[in-house]
């Protein structure tokens, strides 16, 4: 499922950078980006999800 895919993703970047440095991922606005959960995890995680304009 894509946001299994997702959520790895975000735990593999962070693990990059264990020193608690933010992380800013660049996004198109699929829907499965905008997931309650997945947007926890990268609040959590302090991952900043930046997301491209619509058009």
């Amino acid at each position: 499922m894509v946001i299994d895919h997702i959520r790895a993703a975000q735990r593999s970047i962070r693990a990059r950078r264990p020193d608690g440095a933010a992380i800013y991922v660049i996004l198109d606005n699929r829907s499965a980006h905008t997931n309650q959960g997945i947007l926890r995890r990268a609040a959590r995680s302090k991952v900043e999800l930046c997301f491209i304009p619509t058009s």
